[in-house]
Order: structure tokens, then C-alpha cells, then sequence
């Protein structure tokens, strides 16, 4: 598995020789692995629980920034947030990672099915 880095040292190419530089190295930003696919499935369980995002952020105690956050793919959801999403809603922590709705219960699963 690949560990991004927020900089990565970006050095030109030689001229003459291996300490010969075109230019000085510079930093290049890199940007962040998104989660739009995990966000994606928080914001269908949210529109079929019927819940807006104040209401399932008061739920789960989680901050309204950090459920955006979740939410846009900015952030992974945590496995303690999705541990409660599981205790409370029912949302199998392989549905809410990997996509997998075979562990979800029959009526979230309707529900899903419906809002979507």
C-alpha cells in the first residue's frame, strides 16, 4: 500500500553530469487520495435514513466539518465513526468501505434501494 506525502522533492534533469541541474529542485504538491466512492455511500445512507447532516453528526457525535469532510471524499471515514454508523443504523463496515451490501439488513437495504 502507497503512504501519500503532502511535498515530494522534484529534482530537473542533468546537463552535463549528475551535479549539473537545469534548474533548482523544487516542490510539487501532490494531491491527496480522495474517497468520493466511501463518501458517496455515506450521503445514500444519510438520504435513506431520511436524516440530514446535523441530525446523523448529533447522532454519532461527530463534528458537522468532519462528516462534510467524509462525506465530499476529503477524508476517509474513521473506523470509530463507522463502527457507530454500524451500531446505530445498521451499516456493515463492509457496505461502508468496500461496496459490499451483502452484510447490510434487508430493510437498510430496501431503503437504500429506494433512495437511490
Amino acid at each position: 500500500m502507497f503512504t501519500f506525502c503532502e511535498n515530494v522533492n522534484v529534482h530537473a534533469m542533468a546537463i552535463d553530469g549528475p551535479d549539473t541541474f537545469r534548474h533548482p529542485p523544487v516542490m510539487a504538491k501532490v494531491s491527496p487520495r480522495r474517497y468520493t466512492d466511501i463518501g458517496n455511500r455515506l450521503i445514500a445512507l444519510r438520504e435513506a435514513l431520511e436524516m440530514k447532516q446535523v441530525d446523523i453528526c448529533r447522532e454519532i457525535k461527530v463534528s458537522a466539518n468532519r462528516w462534510s469532510q467524509y462525506e465530499s471524499g476529503e477524508r476517509r471515514i474513521t473506523l470509530p465513526v463507522a463502527q457507530k454508523l454500524k451500531k446505530s443504523y445498521g451499516a456493515s463496515l463492509d457496505w461502508l468501505y468496500e461496496g459490499d451490501a451483502g452484510g447490510l439488513p434487508a430493510q437498510l437495504r430496501s431503503k437504500l434501494l429506494r433512495a437511490a
